[in-house]
């Protein structure tokens, strides 16, 4: 059986709690997705130290690994579905990933947007006004690790894959490192990937016909495990969420909007 179907949503089985045996076409994201070189020069903007770095560049990385992927017959398939070229700066200062996410990370993604959409805003809720810094670490089986790893001393580019696994629950979501194949360089995807997905294309949630998915940060994990991290549209506007996803103790809701995403990433190269 094939791990992605023609969509490039992953297959389930009878081991994942999945909201349907098939993908929702309900929820949507924005039809456009920034180029490589405007992506670029988002990031660029919110990110001091890529100042150097030169779109041909950035281009050639992204194309190397999307021709590694395309080669790959396991994960070939998930190129049908949406993706979005991210890049990284180097996390010079090393900090703990809530820190990073709630002081540095947030504050871009809603610099970016803001400049996007300067009439519409961007929230920050967290359930029990519980803070992120010292609060979150890393799921184990996530792969997460690797890239926060490499990023500390290297710049990262990648693509993130936010349909993946829409309608999974959360658990489900995490058990794909457990059972998808080896690639050198793939995770849950979390906040660093995520957060400069949304930097470069800051339009991805905000859509006019339709609702949007909401985007759960998986690989990360609140203290509070019914807390999940997570960004959602709000009409015009977008929202980072830390959102009870338990319907009752230690039982997962299961949802066609919520959705799990899979980055695929490598070392920036000259």
């Amino acid at each position: 059986m094939p791990y992605f179907n023609e969509l490039g949503w992953r297959c389930p089985n009878s081991s994942y709690r999945t909201y349907s045996n098939s993908k929702t076409n309900y929820y949507k994201l924005n039809k456009f997705v920034n180029k490589p070189r405007e992506i670029l020069e988002k990031s660029k903007k919110h990110f001091p130290s890529l100042q150097d770095i030169e779109s041909k560049v950035f281009e050639k990385n992204l194309e190397e690994l999307r021709k590694r992927i395309e080669s790959n017959e396991d994960f070939k398939p998930i190129l049908n579905s949406k993706y979005y070229p991210f890049i990284i700066p180097i996390n010079y200062k090393k900090i703990d990933i809530g820190e990073q996410l709630e002081k540095e990370l947030l504050p871009l993604v809603e610099r970016s947007f803001k400049n996007e959409f300067p009439d519409c805003h961007f929230k920050i809720t967290i359930q029990n006004n519980l803070p992120l810094c010292k609060k979150i670490s890393i799921s184990q089986i996530s792969r997460y690790e690797e890239l926060v790893k490499k990023n500390n001393k290297n710049v990262i580019c990648g693509f993130y894959f936010p349909e993946a696994l829409i309608g999974y629950d959360i658990p489900s979501q995490k058990e794909q490192m457990r059972d998808l194949p080896q690639f050198d360089g793939i995770c849950i995807s979390g906040a660093l990937d995520i957060c400069s997905a949304l930097i470069g294309n800051p339009q991805m949630l905000i859509h006019k016909e339709t609702y949007s998915p909401i985007l759960c940060l998986t690989a990360l994990e609140h203290q509070d495990k019914r807390i999940t991290c997570l960004f959602k549209s709000y009409g015009p506007h977008l929202e980072f969420w830390g959102l009870s996803n338990q319907l009752l103790p230690g039982i997962d809701q299961v949802s066609e909007q919520w959705t799990g995403g899979l980055s695929f990433y490598k070392v920036m190269s000259n």
